[in-house]
């Protein structure tokens, strides 16, 4: 049943655990084995969020695949000049093509004037036969796509509105929203709303100024994980929740397996790849991921990189403060002073004396 508590959209329920919670300590119902669900307040944003990601994803595959397919089938090769059908240029060439439009020069002058191709490469790419059976294929895929896209803006608009209903979590008014911290950042399913200014709102900091970040993958996360964390004593069980923590299986001594715990899958998935992201960056948290996929593999490596996202994630969410990266040369220091100290440690113990070498003049 939804209800509102303290300003906040929230479900009640019981839900099933299978897993153990934190430290592997289960919260049982005395009598029908039950456990409350750990985290409740999700609510019409969560729920919509998710129609927004079921609608997204056969959009995203299943009908642009088929777009692909139907475009390789009537001999032409748009696919070979153009990244991206589903662009500007893509989908204005289809759309004549399927409105009966057949000359290679007419469809190269529909390219977008930021296009990489040129109009004669265009053109050279559209000179082929179309079969009727594979233009009508084509249309209904086109009118499929259009049709799940229409359904995904349905979708941006009922959350935007459902935005407006979540009162903040802050006392006081926050200062004005400054600009972006990553202009330069683009996602082509991102919603049609201006989602960082709502998520501003609702906070009194910008979400999106966190590594990795960005307005879906933040909306996603606070639709999983609500804006109270007291749920969660301590960042050690909110990445046990997630199934971001290490689960070692230990006998004898020794570490047989070491395995996170399933968790939750959505916030889960969205801090792994936004620690994929990272480790393109050059960033602190870029240089760890990169460090230890070279030792490690990129796995390991993307699980360890979001578990530390989700520590920073929690301490931001709990606190109110907004985060405070650090910069790659600080971090480098640090890690040369480590390198230093053990090395330190290890003359010692070997019965030797380290001396730094002087600078060369």
């Amino acid at each position: 049943m939804l209800r509102q508590d303290n300003g906040q959209i929230v479900l009640d329920g019981y839900c099933q655990v299978d897993e153990g919670y934190g430290n592997g300590e289960h919260y049982e119902h005395a009598k029908s084995g039950l456990s409350w669900l750990p985290i409740s307040s999700r609510g019409y944003l969560g729920g919509v969020s998710d129609l927004d990601t079921v609608i997204l994803n056969p959009k995203d595959s299943q009908y642009v695949k088929a777009t692909y397919i139907h475009v390789w089938n009537t001999t032409v090769q748009l696919t070979q000049v153009l990244s991206d059908i589903t662009g500007t240029t893509g989908l204005q060439i289809i759309r004549a093509i399927v409105a009966g439009e057949r000359d290679p020069q007419g469809l190269a002058r529909l390219r977008h004037g930021r296009c990489q191709r040129s109009e004669a490469e265009i053109a050279k790419a559209l000179s082929g036969y179309y079969r009727p059976e594979h233009v009508f294929a084509l249309k209904q895929a086109l009118a499929l796509y259009d049709f799940y896209t229409a359904q995904v803006q349905e979708c941006d608009t009922y959350i935007e509105q459902h935005y407006a209903v979540i009162k903040p979590t802050y006392d006081e008014p926050p200062p004005p929203l400054g600009p972006d911290h990553k202009p330069n950042s683009h996602a082509k399913n991102a919603p049609a709303f201006d989602v960082r200014a709502c998520l501003y709102r609702i906070l009194g900091f910008d979400l999106t100024a966190t590594e990795g970040l960005e307005a879906s993958s933040a909306q996603v996360l606070l639709s999983e994980i609500g804006t109270d964390m007291s749920k969660w004593p301590t960042e050690k069980h909110f990445a046990s929740w997630l199934g971001l923590a290490p689960h070692n299986d230990i006998s004898g001594g020794k570490v047989l397996r070491s395995k996170p715990l399933k968790g939750n899958r959505r916030a889960a998935q969205a801090l792994r790849l936004a620690a994929q992201t990272l480790g393109r960056t050059q960033t602190a948290l870029g240089s760890y991921y990169r460090r230890l996929r070279a030792r490690k593999g990129p796995t390991l490596a993307t699980t360890a990189t979001a578990h530390k996202l989700a520590r920073i994630l929690y301490h931001v969410l709990k606190h109110r403060t907004p985060y405070q990266p650090q910069s790659q040369e600080t971090c480098e220091h640090h890690l040369r002073q480590r390198a230093i100290r053990h090395l330190k440690r290890t003359a010692t113990r070997l019965g030797f004396t380290l001396l730094p070498q002087p600078a060369a003049a």
